[in-house]
C-alpha cells in the first residue's frame, strides 16, 4: 500500500505539472467543452426548468463524452465509479447491481435512464449494469446524487442517472467502434457498436444506435466454501446487445430501444436472460413563450430474470413476462420573469403475466396475470429573488394497493460572483414493486427523507471545487433475504447514513485533471441484513472512504495519456458459509491512451486496467448466502473507432 501511495504521488506531481506548462492546441473531437462552458450547460435532470450546474436545485454531477472517451471506460461500471458516493456490489447470481452512499440501492431506488426511456425491469426494480450498455455514442451523462422522486416517482428515491446520447445532428454521419480486452486467461470483452445519424434539410432528425458483445467478467479462479474450486474463465459470460433509435421532427420525439442481456451464473450453471422492448413518444406544444404542454405515451415489455431448469423447476424456473403502459401530460407555464411553474400528471399499469414450464403458477390474487396501477400528479415552482432561488415542489401518488402518499420537496439555492451555496430537503417514496407483492402480499412501501447542503467555488475559469453534506433516511425498508433457497422480501426497521462529498476539477488546453472523495457512516442503521458486525459504522460491501483522481493530458494535439485511480478503504462481507470477511483496502489504477484522428476519421484507443493486479471482487451487499463476485483480472484494452462525416 504505501508503494501504491508513492506512486499515486508521483502520478499527482506528474499531472499538475503539466497543467503548469504553456496551453497546447486543443483536441480535435466537436463535443470538447471548457471548464466554463461545462459550468453553463442547461441541464434538466433536477428540475424540469433549465439551468446551469450551479443553479440547478441538487447534487449533481455531469460526465461529458470527451471524459468517457478518454478514460477508455469498458462499461457504465467505470464510468459511474468516477461519480463521489456511487459503488457497485453482487447482488445475486452473477449480477451486479449499485450502492449510494453506502446504501444498497439495487432494486427500484435508482433511476437509471436512456435517453428518457427508464432502463429498470419491472418485475424485482433492478438493474443489471456489468457489461451491460454501450457507452460509446454518449453526448453526456446527468447524475442527480441524492432524490429526485418528486419528479421522476419512486424509482428514484437515492439516484438519478441521465444518459443522453447524440441526436442525429451531433452523430452526423456513420461511427463504428471494435473494442478488443484480453484478460491472463480469458478474453475480457468483445464487442462492435455502429451509431448513424443525420438533420435532414426539412427538419428531421435520425440516429441509430447498436452494439453486439461478449464480455467475461473473471478469468481468475475462485475457491468457494460451498461449491468448491470455480473457474471463472469459462463460467461468467455475459452477452449484450442494444439497438437504440431516435426521431425528431419539430416537437414530436420518438424513442425505441431494444435491450438483450444474457448472463452465466456460476451458481446455477446456466443463464438469465434479460429482454426488454421500450418505446416512448412525446410532443412538446408550445402555445407561447410562457406556456407549454408535453404529453407522453411509453410501453414497456420484459422477459426479466428469464431462467428454464428442467432439472429443479420449483427452485429455479422463473418464466413471467411484465409489461408497463405510461401516460403522461407535463405542463410548463412562466407567469412572471421570476417565476417558473411544471405541474404534470402520469397514470402507469404493471402487468405481469406467467407463461411456459410454470405457467400453473398463481400469483396472491388466484390467476396467472396480475396488474397493479399508479397515478400521480406534482407541482413544482421556482422563485428567482434577490436572496436566494427558491424551489418548492409536492407530489402525490395513489397506488391501487396502497392508496395516497404525498412527497414535499424544498430547496434554496444562490449564486453570487464566483461562489454557490445549496441546501435541500426532500421526501421520496418507494413502492413494492410485482415480485417483493408476490412473494410477500403483505409488504408496505419504504419512505426515504434526504437533506443536503452544497457550497461551491469557481476558482477560475479553469478551476471549480465543491464539497456537499447529506443524510439519509429510511424507514420501513424492503429488504430481500434468501434462507434455504426461497427468496423473500420484508419490510425492517430503519436503515440510513450521512457523510459527505469533495470535488476538484480543474480544465486548460493541455487537459483536464479531476479528484474527488466521499465519506460516509451510518445512521439508525438496524437492518442486520446490512450490518457490517466488526464495524457499526459500515454496510457490507462498501468502503467509508473512496478516492478517485482521473487525468487527461494533451502530449500533441492528437495524442492524450489518460491515467484513473480509484482506491478504496476497507471493505467486509460474508461468504456462502455465512462467514464475515475482510477484504483490505484496493487500488483501481487505470492508463488510456488516446490517438485522435491517426488518419482521416480513425481513432485508436489502447490501455490497461487493474496496473497493480488488485484482483477486486463485487462483495454481496446482503447477508444471503452468496460467496463474492470476482471482478476482471489485470485486462489489456484496444478500441478502434472510424467515424464518416456527412457533408452539410
Amino acid at each position: 500500500m504505501k508503494r501504491v501511495l508513492l506512486f499515486m504521488i508521483f502520478w499527482l506531481v506528474t499531472l499538475v505539472g503539466a497543467f503548469a506548462q504553456i496551453d497546447t492546441v486543443a483536441k480535435l473531437e466537436d463535443d470538447v467543452l471548457s471548464l466554463e462552458d461545462l459550468m453553463k450547460v442547461k441541464i434538466t435532470v433536477a428540475s424540469r426548468n433549465e439551468q446551469t450546474l450551479r443553479e440547478t436545485p441538487a447534487v449533481v454531477t455531469i460526465i461529458t463524452g470527451e471524459e468517457i472517451r478518454n478514460s477508455g471506460a469498458r462499461d457504465l461500471i467505470d464510468v459511474l465509479r468516477l461519480v463521489p458516493g456511487f459503488d457497485f456490489a453482487h447482488d445475486v447470481d452473477g449480477v451486479v447491481g449499485i450502492g449510494i452512499r453506502g446504501i444498497w440501492a439495487q432494486e427500484a431506488k435508482v433511476l437509471l435512464q436512456i435517453d428518457g426511456i427508464d432502463m429498470m425491469e419491472t418485475s424485482y426494480g433492478s438493474l443489471q449494469l456489468s457489461g451491460h450498455y454501450p457507452i460509446t455514442n454518449i453526448e453526456r451523462i446527468e447524475i442527480i446524487r441524492g432524490p429526485g422522486s418528486v419528479i421522476y416517482g419512486g424509482n428514484a428515491s437515492l439516484a438519478v442517472i441521465n444518459i443522453i446520447t447524440r441526436d442525429g445532428k451531433k452523430t452526423n454521419g456513420i461511427a463504428t467502434n471494435i473494442t478488443y480486452g484480453q484478460m491472463g486467461k480469458a478474453p475480457g470483452r468483445r464487442s462492435v457498436s455502429i451509431s448513424g445519424g443525420k438533420e435532414f434539410s426539412n427538419g428531421i432528425n435520425f440516429k441509430i444506435n447498436a452494439m453486439v458483445g461478449q464480455v467475461n467478467q473473471s478469468d481468475r479462479m475462485f475457491t468457494s466454501p460451498t461449491l468448491g474450486l470455480v473457474n471463472y474463465a469459462d463460467s461468467s459470460a455475459i452477452s449484450p446487445s442494444h439497438i437504440n433509435t431516435n426521431i425528431k421532427y419539430k416537437g414530436l420525439e420518438a424513442n425505441y430501444i431494444f435491450d438483450s442481456y444474457q448472463l452465466q451464473s456460476t451458481l446455477i450453471n446456466n443463464q438469465y436472460l434479460f429482454r426488454s422492448h421500450m418505446a416512448n413518444v412525446k410532443y412538446n406544444y408550445k402555445l407561447s413563450d410562457k406556456f407549454s404542454l408535453i404529453p407522453r405515451i411509453a410501453f414497456k415489455q420484459q422477459l426479466p430474470w428469464f431462467y428454464t431448469n428442467t432439472k429443479d423447476t420449483a427452485t429455479y424456473n422463473y418464466n413471467i413476462s411484465t409489461s408497463r403502459y405510461t401516460a403522461a401530460l407535463q405542463l410548463n407555464y412562466k407567469p412572471l420573469d421570476k417565476l417558473e411553474l411544471t405541474a404534470g400528471a402520469e397514470f402507469f399499469a404493471d402487468h405481469a403475466k406467467v407463461f411456459g414450464l410454470n405457467s400453473d403458477y398463481r400469483f396472491g390474487n388466484g390467476n396467472n396475470k396480475i396488474t397493479y396501477t399508479n397515478f400521480s400528479g406534482y407541482l413544482q415552482g421556482q422563485y428567482t429573488s434577490k436572496w436566494a432561488n427558491i424551489t418548492a415542489g409536492v407530489r402525490l401518488d395513489k397506488h391501487n394497493r396502497f392508496g395516497y402518499v404525498v412527497l414535499p420537496r424544498a430547496a434554496l439555492t444562490k449564486v453570487f460572483g464566483r461562489f454557490h451555496a445549496k441546501l435541500m430537503y426532500s421526501w421520496a417514496y418507494r413502492a413494492p414493486v410485482i415480485s417483493n407483492l408476490d412473494v410477500n402480499p403483505l409488504i408496505k412501501p419504504e419512505l426515504v427523507t434526504v437533506t443536503e447542503a452544497e457550497l461551491g467555488m469557481q476558482i477560475t475559469d479553469k478551476m471549480f471545487v465543491t464539497i456537499n453534506v447529506f443524510d439519509n433516511k429510511v424507514s420501513n425498508p424492503i429488504v430481500f433475504n434468501q434462507l434455504n433457497d426461497i427468496e423473500n422480501y420484508v419490510n425492517d426497521d430503519r436503515s440510513g447514513t450521512r457523510g459527505g462529498e469533495f470535488e476538484f476539477r480543474v480544465k486548460n488546453k493541455v487537459g483536464y485533471f479531476t479528484a474527488n472523495y466521499s465519506y460516509y457512516q451510518t445512521h439508525k442503521q438496524r437492518v442486520d441484513i446490512y450490518r457490517v458486525p466488526v464495524n457499526p459504522n459500515l454496510t457490507l460491501a462498501f468502503p467509508a472512504h473512496k478516492v478517485t483522481v482521473t487525468g487527461s493530458v494533451n502530449i500533441t494535439k492528437k495524442i492524450s495519456i489518460n491515467p484513473v485511480f480509484v482506491l478504496y478503504s476497507e471493505r467486509y462481507g460474508y461468504n456462502s458459509l455465512e462467514q464475515l470477511y475482510r477484504v483490505k483496502p484496493t487500488c483501481l489504477l487505470s492508463a488510456y491512451i488516446n490517438y485522435e484522428n491517426v488518419l482521416n476519421g480513425l481513432s485508436i484507443g489502447a490501455g490497461v486496467f487493474d496496473i497493480l493486479g488488485q484482483n477486486y471482487q463485487f462483495i454481496q451487499a446482503h447477508r444471503s448466502f452468496s460467496d463474492p463476485l470476482p471482478g476482471p483480472s489485470r485486462e489489456y484494452m484496444v478500441r478502434l473507432r472510424y467515424k464518416f462525416s456527412f457533408n452539410d
